[in-house]
């Protein structure tokens, strides 16, 4: 998928890519990266070993207010 053919509003119950999301969060893919690590951007969900998607309502909540976003704590068993 091309820039451009990102779609223009996201929806919240929706996955999407890297490419999908990048021109509504405007940051770079390494800055991103960072934040997710960092636990201050949307957790990826992994569907496989090289397909990672974002869910639609933590991107929207992240761009609502990204200086306060903090990830959700997920429960692991």
């Amino acid at each position: 998928m091309k820039r451009n053919d990102a779609p223009k509003q996201l929806c919240a119950d929706a996955l999407y890519s890297w490419s999908e999301i990048a021109p509504v969060v405007g940051v770079g893919r390494s800055t991103w990266m960072r934040y997710v690590l960092a636990k201050t951007a949307p957790q990826p969900v992994r569907l496989g070993t090289r397909c990672t998607r974002y869910k639609g309502s933590d991107v929207l909540a992240w761009v609502k207010a990204p200086s306060s976003y903090r990830a959700p704590e997920t429960e692991v068993n």
